[in-house]
């Protein structure tokens, strides 16, 4: 008997109503993640679709006809069949099976692969050091399955990178639909030039001559062994209300986990806002610990130029400190589209499964005091009714005495987070007083029958 969990459709967060394990006796559960909030044909459902695990197992069982279908899976008994499950998941959460995804987001293997590389490239080869032996850099694929979607869900381990036919080490794996981008370290071998051949699954794409020695150190365009920060942005058409996703990476020769990652956004007027970054494996990162942080920007409200700011900190495996700065600008284009006139963009809505085309400004079905139009202006999740996780729904974040960001664990960036610094009698927006000593005065009490 398997049981599954349910993750959110468009987000690929674990629903906030999924069930966590362990069992009474210690088992670990769930054993795998499928989608929820889906769109059916049948009627009697309501604007949010087809909600709950029970939208998610039916779709595990079908993998499951369709996997016993296969010609050499005809005889698998049910351990065989969970073994071939959890094969072809999609890892999320804490590497490996855990309470919270199981096996990760199941998923059926591709019926074949399209692999394309589009970085480095015979144009702009990568150029290496004329001693190295080793290189660090970023490639650039397009992986796709055989009928043109986009193959989804793939980690480092999935991809197989060789230089001369010597592997190389995948550090981190960031993607954005089709779209992958590697850290990799790559082993370099003797010569001017080298080819690199890149493998998923049974497809391999190779590039001879990509990787060369330059002339001398300072032509060189492969990465540092130091620490280093690259970050993507992803977002529908860059129009009012679009989410932008960002995925960053940290890696020196090794990716670096328990870094603290700020983005700060400047935008038009008095825009100012802030939110961590997180590696902990529901935050479309991948999985806990393996170098990816990512968050979601929900809060463009107004047209024009947004200035994205992002800094790493922390320390490396050798313990040295780091503090690396990313920044880019963004124009944010007017006239979203919003079919039912309920003042929420169509994308935020879908992203969030709504349905674009009801009135449901008005609802809460998340029950935490915002309705779905607040939380759009506040950027919090109408399904999730603690947001960003701190113990403290959003209604009571924006509506408090002290007004919290709802979608900020940490709101004055202290250290510690909103709903902590409120039971521990600190102030949430006052970064200098999370760590403060808290003078505990004992009082005598003399009980009476």
């Amino acid at each position: 008997m398997l049981t599954v969990g349910a993750a959110r459709l468009g987000l690929d967060v674990l629903a906030e109503y999924s069930s966590r394990g362990p069992t009474a006796d210690g088992r670990i559960k769930p054993d795998l993640v499928s989608y929820a909030h889906v769109g059916v044909t049948a009627p009697g459902y309501d604007a949010y679709g087809f909600l709950g695990t029970s939208a998610a197992t039916p779709h595990v069982a079908g993998m499951a006809a369709l996997l016993l279908g296969l010609p050499d899976n005809a005889a698998l008994d049910p351990a065989g069949l969970t073994a071939e499950l959890a094969r072809f998941a999609s890892d999320r959460g804490a590497p490996g099976k855990d309470n919270v995804w199981g096996y990760g987001l199941a998923q059926l293997p591709p019926l074949g692969v399209r692999l394309t590389l589009i970085a480095p490239s015979t144009a702009a080869p990568l150029w290496v050091a004329p001693d190295a032996d080793t290189a660090k850099t970023r490639l650039e694929l397009d992986a796709r399955r055989s009928d043109g979607s986009p193959l989804l869900g793939l980690g480092p381990a999935a991809f197989e990178v060789r230089v001369a036919g010597v592997a190389g080490e995948v550090l981190t794996a960031r993607s954005i639909g089709a779209r992958y981008v590697l850290d990799v370290l790559l082993p370099i071998p003797p010569g001017d030039r080298a080819a690199l051949t890149v493998r998923v699954h049974e497809d391999a794409v190779s590039a001879p001559g990509v990787i060369r020695r330059a002339a001398d150190a300072t032509a060189a365009t492969a990465l540092p062994l130091a620490p280093t920060l690259d970050v993507l942005v992803y977002g529908m058409e860059y129009r009012v209300g679009d989410p932008l996703l960002l995925l960053a990476s940290l890696t020196d020769a090794r990716p670096i986990p328990h870094a603290r990652v700020t983005l700060r956004i400047r935008g038009p007027g008095d825009i100012r806002h802030t939110q961590v970054l997180h590696d902990d494996g529901q935050h479309r990162d991948g999985v806990a610990g393996n170098g990816v942080y990512g968050g979601m920007y929900t809060r463009a409200r107004q047209p024009g130029e947004y200035h994205l700011a992002l800094q790493a900190t922390g320390q490396t495996a050798a313990g040295e400190a780091f503090a690396l700065t990313w920044q880019q600008t963004y124009a944010i284009a007017p006239n979203p589209i919003d079919s039912d006139s309920d003042g929420m963009p169509d994308s935020w809505e879908i992203l969030y499964g709504l349905n674009p085309a009801v009135h449901d400004a008005h609802d809460d079905p998340d029950n935490d005091g915002l309705t779905n139009l607040e939380e759009y202006l506040h950027g919090s999740d109408p399904h999730n009714w603690d947001t960003d996780g701190d113990g403290l729904s959003d209604g009571a974040e924006v509506t408090g005495h002290y007004v919290t960001d709802p979608t900020n664990v940490d709101t004055d960036l202290g250290g510690v987070n909103d709903g902590d610094e409120l039971r521990n009698r600190t102030n949430p927006l006052d970064g200098t007083d999370d760590f403060r000593d808290r003078h505990i005065v004992y009082l005598p009490v003399r009980l009476r029958d």
